[in-house]
């Protein structure tokens, strides 16, 4: 099991853009253009999930000093099931970072399910309301509630919170 980073436009791009569209929903995207911006972004990884070489799935994420904010991850639909994504959440947290993530309420059974594999994974439900601004202009701010691994307090809260607004925005105004 490896991560390859996407640093440009390339087929490997193509591949994981496709995979990144089909699983999440359209204001929890960024078009081409401003995906394509954001990988300058030394802080940014969006990487291809191998295993055994073989194209298994996508990760998004920004690696800062204090913790890692996992942005979107998704197994391939004929890959899942096979602890793939728990094996990957493993080679982040052999970085000893702090792990933030974000996920839709818990309210139907494919939401509570997604919560459990994190809970699994050793992350804890976060009690903020969280409202990001969506991906795409001319779509209303995000309701969602975070994860993390470990103890997430107001202040890097409000540091987390404030980087995911600058992340979602700025590529927008310079796109």
């Amino acid at each position: 099991m490896k991560l390859k980073r996407i640093i440009e436009k390339n087929e490997n791009f193509k591949i994981g853009y496709s995979l990144y569209l089909e699983n999440f929903p359209m204001d929890q995207t960024r078009n081409e253009e401003t995906q394509l911006f954001i990988l300058k972004d030394k802080t940014y990884h969006f990487d291809m999930i191998l295993n055994k070489n073989e194209f298994s799935g996508i990760i998004t994420y920004w690696e800062y000093d204090e913790y890692i904010y996992i942005e979107h991850f998704a197994i391939c639909s004929d890959k899942r099931g096979k602890g793939l994504g728990s094996q990957v959440l493993s080679l982040l947290k052999q970085k000893n970072k702090l792990l933030i993530l974000e996920i839709e309420p818990p309210i139907c059974n494919y939401t509570k399910s997604r919560q459990a594999f994190y809970e699994r994974s050793g992350f804890v439900l976060q009690q903020y309301k969280h409202t990001p601004p969506a991906y795409r202009k001319g779509y209303a701010n995000q309701v969602l509630v975070i994860m993390s691994t470990g103890e997430l307090t107001d202040k890097l809260y409000q540091t987390y919170f404030k980087r995911v607004c600058e992340n979602t925005l700025n590529p927008l105004k310079s796109c």
